[in-house]
């Protein structure tokens, strides 16, 4: 392993993240095609999302470098990496069937299901009524949100849509979209 290289890997040992990935990425422009190199920004990705398990990772792959060369180390390492990733994504998928299953348990549904019945439905009023009484809707991100209230404003429920950002509103601060739908809200109200 190079010595400069070899520095990237102890900062990246010593939890220095940033110097860690500042370094590997320096190092990478002159030489793309170092193994060692492109290791060790895979390990720099991961400790950003996980510190500790980037850093036992690519102190793993150093000690396997102390004994192979790097085209070994490297085929010794990926189906590792690839099998945390699989865990990983397991584990992702069975947080996500836990939080729908309690979502469904307490009367809920996704914004993806919820769009799907009302938009199924002849006359979105009663749809959304049936909903309304008795169900809790779920988003995912705040882009969906965001759908949600201006769909409400765009199928006449603008004084509902008005109530929903303004308590997101107090207890998000400052937003630019609730703001902006506010302020639609407003003017769909004044125009009627």
């Amino acid at each position: 392993m190079k010595p400069k290289v070899n520095q990237a890997y102890t900062l990246l040992s010593k939890g220095k993240l940033s110097e860690a990935i500042q370094s590997f990425n320096h190092l990478y422009f002159q030489s793309p095609e170092d193994l060692d190199i492109q290791m060790g920004r895979i390990f720099c990705d991961i400790a950003n999302t996980d510190l500790s398990k980037g850093v036992a990772l690519s102190e793993f792959y150093y000690l396997l470098r102390q004994e192979k060369p790097s085209l070994q180390a490297q085929a010794e390492i990926l189906p590792r990496l690839q099998r945390l990733e699989e865990l990983e994504n397991l584990e992702t998928e069975k947080a996500w069937e836990i939080a729908l299953g309690s979502a469904e348990a307490l009367s809920c549904i996704t914004f993806e299901d919820f769009k799907a019945f009302v938009f199924s439905k002849p006359n979105f009023k009663e749809a959304f009524e049936d909903f309304t009484l008795s169900t809790k809707i779920v988003f995912s991100s705040k882009n969906e949100l965001y759908e949600f209230l201006n769909l409400l404003i765009d199928k006449g429920y603008a004084n509902l849509s008005l109530q929903y950002a303004e308590n997101i509103g107090e207890n998000m601060g400052f937003d630019t979209q609730i703001h902006q739908i506010l302020q639609k809200a407003v003017k769909h109200l004044n125009e009627n």
